[in-house]
Formats: C-alpha cells, sequence, structure tokens
C-alpha cells in the first residue's frame, strides 16, 4: 500500500511539472476580426510557438454573454476594492501591458471618418495617422512590410465611421502568469515603469 500511495505520488508530481512546463511554453495567440459590424474573437496556444494545440473562436453573441456574465461576477466580487484602486492608477492599464510583452503579429487596419466639418475631418485624420504609427511601433518585435497594412480615409461632409480589422496578437503564457501574480501579491509594482520606443511608419496613407 506504501508503495502504491508513493508512485501515486510521485506520478501527480510528475504530472504537476509537465503541465507547469507546457503552460511556461506556451504561446498565446488572438486573432480580432472586426468587418462589416461584425465582429469575431479567435485564440490558439502554441506549443514553442509553433505546435498549436487549442483552439477557441469566440462570435458576436458568445462575446456578450461571456462579458455579460464578467461585469455580473465582478459587481459581486470580494476584490472589487482592489480592482478600483488599480483603476485609480493612471500608469496600470499601460504597465500591464508592457508586462504582459504583448506581440502585434499581423495588422490590416482600414478605418474612415468622416464629420460634416472638412477642416475638422482633415486634423482628425492626419493626428490618427501620426499617432497610430507610433503606439503601434511599441508592440512589434519583428517588422515585415507585408504584414502590416494600415489605411486612415477621410469622409468629407459626413458623420460616419466605418472600420475593417483583421490583427494577430501574441504573448507567452508566463508572462500573463507574472502579471496575475505581480496584482495578486505586490500591488503597486506597476507604478512608475517607462516605456521605450522603435520603429513601423511606412504604411500609412489616405
Amino acid at each position: 500500500m506504501l508503495v502504491f500511495f508513493s508512485n501515486l505520488i510521485l506520478a501527480i508530481l510528475i504530472l504537476i511539472v509537465i503541465l507547469l512546463t507546457i503552460l511556461i511554453l506556451t504561446t498565446i495567440k488572438v486573432n480580432l476580426k472586426y468587418i462589416d459590424k461584425n465582429y469575431k474573437v479567435i485564440i490558439k496556444l502554441y506549443l514553442l510557438n509553433k505546435i498549436r494545440y487549442l483552439k477557441i473562436e469566440l462570435d458576436k453573441n458568445k462575446l456578450k454573454e461571456i462579458f455579460t456574465k464578467t461585469k455580473a461576477k465582478i459587481e459581486k466580487s470580494s476584490h472589487k476594492k482592489i480592482e478600483k484602486e488599480l483603476y485609480q492608477d493612471r500608469n496600470v492599464i499601460k504597465n500591464v501591458v508592457k508586462k504582459l510583452k504583448i506581440d502585434l503579429e499581423y495588422l490590416d487596419l482600414d478605418l474612415k471618418i468622416g464629420t460634416e466639418f472638412i477642416l475638422l475631418t482633415s486634423v482628425i485624420i492626419v493626428t490618427i495617422s501620426t499617432i497610430f504609427p507610433m503606439v503601434a511601433n511599441k508592440f512589434i518585435r519583428k517588422y515585415e512590410k507585408r504584414k502590416y497594412n494600415y489605411k486612415f480615409t477621410p469622409i468629407y461632409n459626413k458623420n460616419d465611421i466605418n472600420l475593417q480589422l483583421d490583427c494577430i496578437i501574441s504573448t507567452k503564457m508566463v508572462h500573463i502568469i507574472n502579471v496575475i501574480i505581480s496584482i495578486i501579491f505586490k500591488k503597486g509594482v506597476f507604478k512608475n515603469v517607462r516605456t521605450s520606443n522603435t520603429r513601423f511608419n511606412d504604411n500609412c496613407y489616405e
């Protein structure tokens, strides 16, 4: 009997080590699609960033259902006070994103914006065209021009917004675990973290 329990404990420990190893070596890729006012999220898990072992597709209805349930749970959660304090820190979202080390692997964006005022429309388009590459650049690790296309088009004399988006972002499971542990055990660890600048500015056109 003693030998049986010893072997059982050993088997459990080996299983835990295997699962932890898989988690550490797992990359999460999220494909966001917003086309003709229909949106979808496709989540894929890869081992060593090559072997896909899980795929989850969430359409518009499923996402609404998840959002509703999550909102209800948060409102009843005992962690509501901590969440409120975190959201009050202006830097927390920026620093959490940095700790996640998100990689923008693919981007196909077509945004059309219009107002009744020609000058205002032009200012909005120029502003977005200037700021967007700088922001997107922070999430690109390996730039390949063919993988990144974005266009901002003005619509004059009409109040309208039309968005077509297809992008893939990825991060490693170990970074997500690190963020979760930091939030639970080291509240405030995200404060006063600086960011750095890189490249990505040659695909924008009107």
